[in-house]
């Protein structure tokens, strides 16, 4: 066991060596900065601030758990990136992706071991898991690559389910909560994947009976394991219901129509896709982790063995996971909201695995290979990859000379690794050293190009130095210090999410999950993961948007770096208004004129809901909207004479001070989430949704403060909720606790 671990390490250490070479830092392109390490940078600020609830420096502020549940809060790779300095970082994150190569070997090679594999072909197997094309793919994306983790393990649980070993209904409910734990989206993938193992498992294993009346109790402790999650669930489906990327509707994604998105995929059984849309046949398709193939041997043992052994389960899984991963099934696993998405083919992966090693393992005393199949995969894969060169009818994307380099590199190497295997004859044992060698091959290449082609977020080839400085938190100074006023700041370039890592608020974000209560701001704004400086155009409507969201101090790119810049109509957080439109108005204005200066008119006027009318009319007065004169300095002007004299924000919501001549209500430029409640002077009081998804509370004349507390919406009753599996959990274990002991005394 040692041996294959020493071979995972080396392998991705000098797979990913000429990164350390050029750039002394381990980088990638696109959302590994963009996304990724910002981040791990907020997670670590917020968990070393206690139990955080609410996270300023994401967007107009967010609801941590909800937003960040998706991609670090629960992953333990993360936690140990946060026990590191931040200027290590950029070193930390690639022992942590060793680590994951490894668990992903172990987790596979432990299946793999349970299904009957010799240890030799599970430890091959465990390799060609690991270095799938799905792992390489998306190393950039932390939390795509820890599903591939567990899923063998859920499979591995179900096993032990199945045969009645002992603790396995415990470990099905701690596997299964591990699954949803680890990524609640990936466990949807994860759990059709596993019923679809299942089935098969159980109707084509020539052994129904013994294996079918199990199903409902399995199905049962799954769920166990699910709901014992519901701490984590159930503030995340609240956050996440009635929200943008939620809304995008039922049964979108069945779209039979789309031909390519079914040829890339079959591509990709033979040829990984590489990076970005730059490397898919079709121009349109984008990235979709549309990547199974296995390192060296791709899908050519599948065959074999498919062929060898038509009766088997393993075969009619292989079938049944290809038909829903070259048709629009593949749709079931994103619950039919996108027909592009192929994000659970780590499952596939190690479906391919399984029949692969299964074919190794009836042959590796054999002293050939079919010759017939040889030959015959040779075609296929020299067909597909002259296709992917080729420009065609205007359907297809002509490659660049950097991945042409690629496919055939990967071409040269899986053949003459094969033509090498075929020729020599030789054991078990050489087949695995010769899999090592070409897996290094290909995360050489798969690291090479991802780093050099395709969008990168800087002109300049040293990634690292766009990031490096700011993990220190001293390349750009504020503009103010002022401690009392909580105030935001606005990035205008290539790097949307940098207030994470400076840890100022921001409205310059780029999230995939944001705030549903933002839904109506972000449709003004035409984006459902917004950056949100660069999207209102023209330039003039920032000015507005800016002053509204109280941005303090503007940030620009330009060739000499990034500059501060003050902003000249900033407005305290919580102030007031004199008049007020309706939201069906404005809507009617949207409909009439297209887009339009939308934050200046919430600047100029509150917009309240239709229905709560009459609460803002005793106090504010009715705007004449069909004459819309910009005049931004003016309406700044009387904005701050009735704003907050301080606002201090922290992970628990926000406290303000106010003075007001007369009776009105607070705008607040805070997200209007349902886990706030309002205090005026310690008294709770009514929050109100205003300018499509905001906050305001009435607030009595004279000095006042104000008082938002946050809770995530759900947070108790899952508490609760997991509580009570917890109970259950206990209770399952000792009850396979006495039957153990019950069946050892029989047994003596």
């Amino acid at each position: 066991m040692k041996r294959y671990i020493i071979l995972i390490i080396i392998t991705v250490i000098v797979g990913a060596l000429p990164l350390f070479i050029q750039y002394g830092d381990y980088v990638l392109m696109d959302d590994y900065f963009r996304q990724e390490i910002p981040f791990i940078m907020e997670t670590k600020k917020m968990l070393s601030s206690g139990i955080p609830f609410w996270s300023w420096n994401t967007f107009f502020g967010d609801n941590f758990i909800g937003g960040y549940g998706f991609y670090t809060l629960t992953s333990p790779f993360v936690w140990l990136n946060c026990l590191f300095p931040n200027s290590w970082l950029l070193k930390t994150l690639f022992l942590t992706l060793i680590l994951k190569y490894i668990c992903a070997f172990l987790s596979a090679r432990l299946y793999l071991r349970k299904m009957a594999v010799t240890d030799g072909s599970s430890s091959i197997g465990g390799l060609l898991y690991a270095f799938s094309s799905y792992a390489i793919s998306n190393s950039f994306y932390f939390h795509f690559f820890e599903p591939m983790i567990v899923f063998p393990l859920l499979l591995l649980a179900i096993e032990k389910f199945l045969n009645k070993e002992a603790y396995c209904k415990i470990s099905l409910i701690l596997t299964s909560f591990l699954v949803v734990f680890i990524n609640y989206y990936f466990a949807v993938c994860s759990f059709i994947a596993a019923a679809m193992y299942v089935f098969c498992r159980v109707i084509f294993s020539g052994n129904l009976r013994h294996y079918l009346h199990r199903v409902p109790l399995g199905v049962l402790l799954i769920v166990v394991g699910i709901l014992l999650d519901s701490a984590l669930l159930m503030p995340t489906a609240m956050h996440l219901a009635g929200g943008a990327r939620a809304s995008q509707g039922i049964l979108t994604g069945l779209d039979f129509t789309a031909v390519p998105f079914f040829v890339e995929r079959l591509r990709t059984l033979f040829m990984p896709q590489v990076i970005e849309e730059k490397t898919t046949l079709y121009q349109g398709t984008g990235f979709n982790s549309c990547s199974v193939t296995l390192p060296v041997v791709g899908i050519f043992l599948v065959i074999l063995y498919c062929w060898e052994n038509k009766k088997s389960w393993i075969t009619a899984l292989v079938l049944v996971s290809l038909i829903a991963f070259l048709t629009p099934l593949n749709t079931v696993f994103s619950l039919f909201t996108n027909p592009n998405y192929t994000r659970w083919a780590y499952a596939l992966a190690l479906f391919l695995t399984l029949a692969s090693v299964k074919w190794m393992d009836a042959h590796c005393e054999e002293k050939h290979i079919s010759y017939n199949f040889f030959v015959g995969y040779c075609i296929v894969a020299l067909a597909i990859f002259a296709f992917s060169v080729l420009r065609g009818d205007g359907l297809y994307t002509k490659v660049n000379q950097w991945q042409f380099a690629f496919y055939l590199t990967v071409l040269i190497v899986s053949f003459a690794y094969l033509a090498a295997y075929i020729i020599s004859r030789k054991s078990n044992k050489s087949l695995l050293y010769g899999i090592w060698v070409c897996a290094c091959l290909q995360m050489i290449c798969f690291h090479i190009l991802r780093s050099d082609v395709g969008f990168s977020l800087v002109d300049d080839k040293d990634r690292a130095a766009l990031v490096r400085p700011y993990l220190l938190n001293n390349k750009l100074s504020r503009i103010s210090d002022d401690v009392p006023m909580l105030y935001r700041t606005a990035f205008e370039g290539r790097y949307p999410n940098l207030g994470l890592l400076l840890n100022r608020p921001s409205v310059s974000t780029f999230h995939s999950v944001l705030n549903k209560n933002l839904y109506k701001f972000t449709t003004v704004a035409d984006s459902n993961r917004v950056e949100f400086s660069n999207s209102f155009t023209p330039k003039d409507y920032r000015r507005s948007f800016y002053a509204l969201m109280s941005v303090k101090e503007i940030i620009k790119y330009n060739q000499r770096g990034y500059e501060v810049e003050a902003n000249k109509d900033y407005i305290p957080m919580g102030f007031t208004y004199d008049t007020y439109l309706t939201e069906n108005v404005v809507d009617s204005l949207l409909n009439a004129q297209g887009k339009f200066d939308v934050p200046y008119v919430m600047l100029s006027h509150l917009v309240v809901p239709k229905e709560e009318e009459t609460i803002f009319a005793k106090y504010l007065e009715k705007s004449n909207a069909k004459v819309l004169t910009n005049n931004v300095d003016s309406v700044v002007k009387e904005r701050r004479m009735a704003a907050s004299v301080s606002f201090r924000g922290d992970t628990k919501g926000f406290v303000s001070e106010i003075f007001l001549p007369e009776d009105n209500f607070v705008f607040y430029s805070v997200p209007a989430d349902n886990g706030f409640t309002a205090y005026v002077d310690g008294k709770q009081t009514l929050l109100h949704q205003v300018n499509l998804g905001l906050s305001s509370v009435f607030v009595p004349k004279g000095k006042h403060e104000v008082q938002f507390k946050f809770m995530p919406a759900g947070m108790k009753e899952g508490m609760m909720a997991s509580v009570a599996m917890l109970v259950i959990l206990l209770l399952v274990g000792w009850n396979e606790k006495i039957k153990l002991r019950k069946k050892m005394i029989d047994i003596q």
